[in-house]
Order: C-alpha cells, then sequence, then structure tokens
C-alpha cells in the first residue's frame, strides 16, 4: 500500500515519526496489519522518492473533534499528555499546530485512522542500497557503484 508524504519526510526518514493518521479510504481496500507500506515522498510527481518499505505494526481508530480539542482513539479520549505525545509521534512539534492542521484541512471533526510502523533498523537507513553501500552500476549491466546517496560503499 502506499502512503505518501509532503510533511515531515525527515522524520519519516530518520524514525522519528513512526505512524501517520489517514482518512478511511472509501470504495478502496483499508490498511491493514501486516500489509507492506510504501512510504513515498511526493508520489505523483517526477521527483517522487521512495523513503522506504516497511510492514504495518498497527492500525487504530482516531476522531478527532478540532474545536473542542479533543481525541479518541479506539474508543478511548485522551487526556492531555497522551494527545501532546500522539502529536510528536505523527511528526507535530506541538498540539496547537496538531489541532491547527486538522481543523484547516477538515473542519471541525476527522474520522479515519492510525497507520503504524517500526522505526528503520540500521541495515536499511538507504532505500536506494537498503544499508549495503552498493548498488548496480546501470539497469540490465553488470556491476556495482558506491551509492551515490548514502556513500557507505567507500
Amino acid at each position: 500500500m502506499i502512503v505518501n508524504f509532503t510533511v515531515f519526510v525527515d522524520k519519516v526518514e530518520d524514525g522519528r515519526k513512526t505512524q501517520t493518521i489517514r482518512k478511511l479510504r472509501k470504495g478502496k481496500r483499508q490498511i491493514k496489519v501486516g500489509d507492506m507500506l510504501q512510504l513515498y515522498y511526493r508520489q505523483r510527481f517526477p521527483d517522487r522518492k521512495l523513503i522506504r518499505e516497511t510492514p504495518c505494526t498497527g492500525i487504530d481508530r482516531i476522531v478527532i473533534a478540532t474545536l473542542s480539542r479533543r481525541v479518541s482513539v479506539n474508543d478511548k479520549n485522551l487526556k492531555y499528555g497522551e494527545i501532546i505525545e500522539l502529536a510528536h509521534l505523527d511528526g507535530f512539534d506541538s498540539e496547537e499546530s496538531f489541532f491547527h492542521f486538522f481543523r484547516k484541512q477538515y473542519v471541525l471533526l476527522f474520522d479515519g485512522v492510525i497507520v503504524k510502523w517500526d522505526k528503520p533498523k540500521k541495515t536499511d537507513e538507504c532505500t536506494y542500497c537498503r544499508g549495503t553501500g552498493l548498488v548496480q552500476v546501470a539497469p540490465n549491466a553488470r556491476g556495482v557503484k558506491t551509492c551515490p546517496y548514502c556513500k557507505k560503499g567507500r
């Protein structure tokens, strides 16, 4: 399943963001635990970049009431400290920016899911060489060269 990002890309890459809050996919197959997630930056543009592939480790239902600043996860109302933690896990610097984003995007009420994945392992930091430091010279060609993105092969 493709998950597209235009913000918080650096946090997805380095593992500070290990979840995303998304609307339910109407008329489409829902993401399930165990599905392979393809985390992309600007997936529909020519400069798209696959950040990494990782299995989905959790799905939680979330409801956000932006005006009253209340959040419910799996029918449990979160306390203030839990809302701050949720906002940080999702890449926001504060609960204020979290609520501002959802108020701007979805007005009063947001109903969706939290899609979760694990932090990247040291071996798969680079999506191009998968942590080996080496990439193929060219498509359909023999030989390898140092990964131009992480330069580990040196």
